[in-house]
């Protein structure tokens, strides 16, 4: 069954639902029946009934097989157009040991998602070798950092160095963050005050079905998570 987390930005607006084992096609049939009930603030990424839609964007986990595929970016294209959603609907969430067996094939993959304005985002950043020359050669709109690194930022100064830092370095490079792990208030104040645009963790929900997100989605349009 496919799993939901929910991650919501600073502002409330936008909704992001973070769908594993499931294929991009899967993906978009989960955000279409998701979506209608949605509501907020901001203009929708998806068809959406009514003033008050929330922004949505979906973010799938792919695997390292799937960016050896040079046929992945026809088949994300053909996903988007059968449920009409634009590709700034869709994140395709990857890793830093997916790409580094093949990196010339996987970075023409990848190019080739970018170009058609699908959003692509490096999972777990910190925790590889290579962050930094995926960062500066591959298409990447977006990092994850490591809930090995936020978890723990409320008590220990070096890990709330490193995320400080990891947020700068990727805002200076016009890249948004998102961090996993985030479990407490105060961990949620911590990032707010450095600018991260995005969290994920328990603290707001646990992985859910759809039919559960669902039911969760009109609270977080009124602030009640």
């Amino acid at each position: 069954m496919r799993q939901l987390t929910v991650a919501p930005s600073a502002d409330g607006v936008t909704v992001r639902l973070e769908i594993t084992g499931g294929v991009v096609s899967g993906a978009m049939s989960s955000k279409e029946s998701t979506c209608a009930v949605n509501a907020g603030a901001g203009p929708p990424l998806f068809p959406a009934n009514g003033p008050t839609a929330r922004t949505c964007i979906a973010c799938v986990n792919v695997t390292g097989a799937d960016l050896y595929d040079s046929e992945l970016p026809g088949e994300v294209a053909a996903s988007l157009a059968d449920y009409d959603l634009p590709p700034e609907a869709l994140v395709l969430e990857i890793t830093e040991r997916s790409v580094l067996i093949e990196p010339d094939r996987v970075g023409n993959v990848l190019a080739r998602l970018g170009e058609m304005g699908v959003g692509l985002s490096l999972d777990d950043f910190g925790t590889g070798h290579s962050s930094l020359t995926h960062l500066k050669r591959l298409p990447i709109g977006e990092v994850k950092i490591d809930r090995s690194f936020v978890a723990r930022m409320s008590a220990d100064a070096d890990d709330a160095a490193i995320v400080g830092s990891t947020i700068g370095l990727a805002h200076s490079l016009g890249m948004r963050v998102v961090a996993e792990g985030v479990e407490d208030d105060q961990t949620w104040e911590q990032l707010d005050g450095l600018g991260c645009d995005l969290i994920q963790g328990y603290m707001l929900a646990r992985a859910l079905p759809p039919a559960e997100l669902e039911k969760l989605l009109p609270h977080l349009a009124t602030g009640r998570v």
